[in-house]
């Protein structure tokens, strides 16, 4: 139990350190801690202990939902940095800090937040193709090329996988490798973005070969 709970101190403030060298560093609250008044007591008298509650990721979701529509994404981070920070381990929690960071653009967070998720739970495939996602829209190709092997690896029929593997090779202009995964998605089943993928990519491939 102790090791364990080493462990998540550790993480957490590895994670907080993290997190205050962003774009969110002028936004994490700061605990005033005031000095002892002799008069009330010693300063060798013990605090009482606040029970550890758990998080509850639906009431974070409405939270952060109403700041974010009140234009407070930045306190809607660290109010999930926060309920982080609490519980390391907290599958849920993890989830929604990192669909908000992708929601309101911030990519390099979301890679690095996808990155110390993965190592807590290496076979949870929503963070890997989080991680996949947010490396493309960073235009990181190669890096996302690396985590698509590991993600085809535990799952290779999957139809997410194969649409990231086009926009993986269209990222990096390999046009008739990117049309036959989108048609292959497309063979299976009918998705409005990678008919888009599709077309932008029949696009390109028509320009280059007239070039």
């Amino acid at each position: 139990v102790n090791s364990r709970i080493q462990a998540e101190q550790a993480l957490a403030r590895s994670w907080g350190f993290e997190l205050r060298q962003s774009l969110f560093k002028d936004h994490i609250r700061k605990v005033v801690v005031p000095d002892p008044n002799p008069s009330e007591g010693t300063i060798t008298t013990p605090d009482p202990v606040t029970p550890n509650v758990a998080p509850d990721a639906v009431a974070l979701g409405v939270q952060t939902d109403t700041l974010i529509a009140g234009k407070q994404s930045a306190e809607a981070i660290t109010l999930l940095w926060e309920a982080v920070d609490q519980a390391p381990y907290d599958l849920p929690v993890r989830k929604l800090l990192i669909s908000t960071l992708i929601r309101i653009g911030a990519n390099t967070e979301a890679v690095d937040e996808c990155r110390r998720a993965l190592l807590i739970w290496p076979g949870e495939e929503t963070f890997r193709l989080a991680h996949i996602r947010c490396l493309l829209a960073l235009g990181e190709a190669d890096q996302a090329a690396e985590e698509l092997q590991e993600a085809q690896v535990r799952n290779p029929d999957s139809l997410e996988i194969l649409e990231l593997k086009g926009n993986i090779s269209l990222l990096r202009g390999l046009y008739q490798q990117a049309r036959e995964s989108f048609m292959t998605v497309l063979s299976r089943e009918a998705r409005p973005a990678v008919q888009a993928s599709l077309a932008l990519t029949v696009g390109l491939e028509g320009d280059t070969a007239e070039a």
